[in-house]
């Protein structure tokens, strides 16, 4: 209830006194209770009225409507799900507010007549701030996206703000603008209202899916342009893209290599702001907001997929989620003894989980490699021949010989210009060049060097050291029938842990026929090992391992 000095002055209000409505907004403004709002709302709607002309003389002065918009924008900062009765009081009178939007709205915001421009911005920040806080409930929301047209007019707004907010007039401006896609966006995330929302969002731009999408982009770019940088207007964009990017029309236009990169550096450019506790939370939710866009796109099988991977990395994808971790680490307790408690937190992060599992790998295979190196240690002349088909009467291999690789496919050795101009005239270089680059080119094939195979090898002993028995009684379990030669032992290294199965060896399959071709014993094993090289699993014929060793 009002209070009864406040009470008093509301007939005179409704009888249209402004000395009257100019104390109740006076109180309105100050009062936090959303009772008192809800009795106030009725009579501060009844005076939004079309402004009359007499003349050239306004009946109702502008500073006295934006007086009254500010009340109503005012009261509609208290509407959420515990504010029933504000929400039943903005869904009654909403009819004859939005008549009254509706009304202004096209001769003064879209209008570019000189005469209107005093009133575009006010009626623009009125507009977005008052749908935005609507928004807020779901009923309203609902309400919202069944008025006719009010959709048309969000969208118009939200075009018309990321054309004009570098130019003058608005750079001019006293006040900054609300963003508009605060207002517009969470149409776009309420997955029952989606569907309406983006039929109606496209009638308004007569079903330019890229026009939409260019203005989402745009919105993000102006967003991390501004300067102080507000994260929780970057945060918006970054959510609106990526919700737009799930509904399928839209999903080609928003998961290309162009918007991955600038998602990539929008998410660097926040990582690298200097901390502030009092922007945590937002630049946290913001930079959550870009990878997961990154995420989705990345790893959805319709859309551009391994590539958008390497645009990410190329874009400092990588970098900018290292950089990220002050914001989300510096809320860490601080532990009152031992560091290791510390750590033993970080483990839980995804980004901690990760990392110690290339930690522990990484260490793996470093102890691996020691061990090759200190076994084996060829001569250059026996590690690496000169490929010029004459290379044995070459006089230049030895010791100290200076070797060239080929710049194109880096695959063949020479160890003169020589001898490489050579091959390349008369030996098969120039055509085995071409093939080598295709394929590297297409992912669909890769070499290895003798060292490198060797370190594979010395990978897969490692793996299945301490598993013979296991894998014996495996083979005689799942393959009871087979004789050990047509059961092969499959290493998938494109996950972690690595995997281990036994499958069945037919010839029809192609990698395990070019195994077979090196068998050495029927009572041996095939063993296939699957290496990750860029996007594409990849196989290699490995060794032979004699089940009996």
């Amino acid at each position: 209830m009002l209070p009864p000095n406040i009470q008093a002055h509301v007939p005179a209000a409704r009888r249209g006194s402004v000395d009257a409505l100019t104390e109740l907004i006076r109180y309105g403004c100050s009062s936090t209770d959303a009772q008192d709002q809800a009795s106030l709302l009725p009579i501060f709607v009844s005076f939004l009225k079309f402004p009359e002309h007499e003349g050239e003389i306004l009946v109702l002065p502008l500073q006295f409507l934006e007086t009254v918009m500010s009340a109503i924008t005012n009261a509609s900062r208290f509407i959420d799900k515990d504010t029933p009765i504000l929400v039943a009081a903005f869904t009654k009178n909403w009819p004859q507010l939005w008549k009254w939007i509706s009304d202004v709205e096209g001769p003064f915001v879209r209008s570019v007549d000189a005469g209107a421009l005093p009133w575009r911005w006010d009626l623009f920040r009125f507009i977005i701030t008052l749908v935005q806080n609507m928004t807020d409930s779901e009923v309203l929301l609902r309400r919202l996206a069944s008025t006719p047209n009010l959709i048309t007019t969000i969208t118009y707004l939200w075009i018309m703000e990321v054309d004009l907010r570098g130019t003058p007039e608005v750079l001019n401006l006293k006040c900054p603008l609300p963003s508009s896609s605060r207002a517009w966006g969470p149409f776009i995330v309420h997955r029952v209202v989606q569907d309406a929302y983006v039929t109606a969002v496209l009638d308004a731009v007569k079903g330019d899916h890229a026009k939409i999408a260019s203005v989402a982009l745009r919105h993000l770019r102006t967003s991390m342009e501004h300067k102080p940088f507000n994260a929780q207007v970057a945060h918006t964009n970054v959510l609106n893209l990526t919700h737009l990017s799930e509904i399928p029309k839209f999903r080609p236009i928003l998961f290309s290599q162009h918007c991955i990169s600038a998602v990539t550096e929008a998410m660097a450019s926040a990582a690298a702001i200097p901390f502030s506790r009092g922007e945590a939370e937002y630049v946290k939710l913001f930079i959550d907001g870009c990878a997961t866009y990154l995420m989705i796109n990345m790893e959805s099988p319709d859309t551009i997929g391994t590539s958008g991977v390497l645009e990410g990395i190329q874009s400092g994808c990588l970098s900018a989620v290292l950089n990220s971790q002050k914001w989300f680490l510096a809320d860490l307790p601080l532990p009152g003894g031992d560091f290791d408690d510390r750590i033993d937190m970080l483990t839980d992060f995804p980004l901690g989980v990760a990392w110690f599992k290339f930690k522990t790998l990484a260490a793996e295979r470093i102890a691996i490699k020691d061990e090759e190196n200190a076994k084996i240690k060829p001569s250059a002349a026996e590690a690496i021949k000169c490929e010029n088909p004459q290379w044995s009467q070459c006089k230049q291999t030895g010791e100290n010989t200076v070797v060239r690789k080929c710049s194109a496919c880096r695959q063949a050795y020479y160890c003169s210009k020589e001898c490489q101009k050579y091959d390349w005239k008369y030996g098969n270089h120039r055509q085995v060049c071409k093939e080598i680059i295709a394929t590297l080119q297409a992912g669909t094939a890769f070499t290895f060097s003798r060292k490198e195979t060797a370190y594979v090898h010395a990978i897969v002993n490692r793996e299945l050291k301490g598993k013979i028995e296991w894998l014996s009684d495996e083979r005689r379990k799942k393959f009871p029938n087979l004789p050990p030669s047509k059961v092969g032992i499959e290493l998938d290294y494109t996950v972690y842990p690595v995997t281990i199965e036994l499958r069945q060896v037919t010839m029809d399959d192609i990698h395990w026929r070019d195994i077979a071709k090196n068998q050495t014993s029927d009572k041996s094993a095939f063993v296939r090992a699957i290496l990750p090289f860029g996007a594409h699993p990849c196989m290699m014929p490995i060794l032979d391992w004699t089940v009996q060793n």
